[in-house]
């Protein structure tokens, strides 16, 4: 629960020793028995198949191309510190 009386389920786990926290849904958003089915799936990406499952959920979250799009490098312009320039 925060301070402003807000309360969430969330998943604790570990990743190469590292504690994790992923948020499952609001208190009075999901249920406890929904809750309970996206830690277990939570806990099945990592336990089966090793992946991270906050980094999976992050990567549905956003399109493939966000970091595409912030800019393209061209090499071989002069810039002050680096040597390169970027371009939209």
């Amino acid at each position: 629960m925060t301070e402003s009386g807000a309360a969430s389920w969330a998943y604790r786990y570990k990743v190469k020793g590292k504690e994790r926290w992923m948020a499952l849904g609001g208190l009075y958003d999901i249920n406890l028995d929904e809750a309970r089915e996206r830690a277990w799936n939570a806990r099945q990406l990592l336990k089966k198949d090793k992946i991270d499952p906050l980094d999976a959920k992050r990567a549905t979250s956003y399109p493939l191309s966000y970091p595409i799009s912030r800019g393209v490098m061209k090499v071989g312009k002069k810039r002050s510190r680096s040597g390169l320039s970027w371009s939209d």
